[in-house]
């Protein structure tokens, strides 16, 4: 009895984490890591690392901001003060993430001494996870703005 209670819940624990919504968020998660890694790995050739994770952040929150949106979460706002609010809740989380982007990469790199590309990989992967919960509980709502779509 206690087995199949215990399978059943692994059951249903697995169903949810692979999701197709998730399925999709790490699709689209991985790509943006992708870009982010690779924009930040040209970049250090032109100039410092920290300047260039900057640019790398903020080039790779803004794609991540539409493919989140349009492709995982599939947001849809009733009105301007709806895509308003959706925008401003995605950039105060996305302010979070990316200050633990960089002040991450920033700690591994000069304090734990960790080469600069092996902190960008641990740090992306940390960035992802955590941005897939913020912006399932705060940003995309079920798929929808719900206090402003019209019904």
């Amino acid at each position: 009895m206690v087995e199949n209670d215990m399978q059943e819940v692994i059951r249903k624990l697995w169903k949810k984490i692979w999701s197709k919504e998730f399925i999709l968020y790490v699709f689209w998660g991985l790509t943006t890591t992708i870009l982010n890694i690779v924009l930040y790995a040209l970049l250090c050739y032109l100039m410092k690392y920290w300047i260039a994770n900057i640019i790398a952040i903020v080039t790779c929150k803004v794609y991540s901001y539409f493919t989140n949106k349009f492709f995982v979460f599939k947001s849809k706002c009733g009105n301007l003060l709806a895509v308003m609010r959706e925008l401003g809740t995605y950039i105060m989380t996305t302010g979070v993430s990316a200050l633990a982007d960089f002040f991450g990469v920033l700690l591994l790199v000069e304090v734990v001494m960790v080469d600069q590309q092996i902190a960008k990989y641990i740090i992306a992967i940390v960035v992802m996870l955590v941005n897939y919960v913020l912006r399932k509980k705060f940003v995309f709502k079920n798929g929808t703005n719900r206090e402003s779509v019209k019904r």
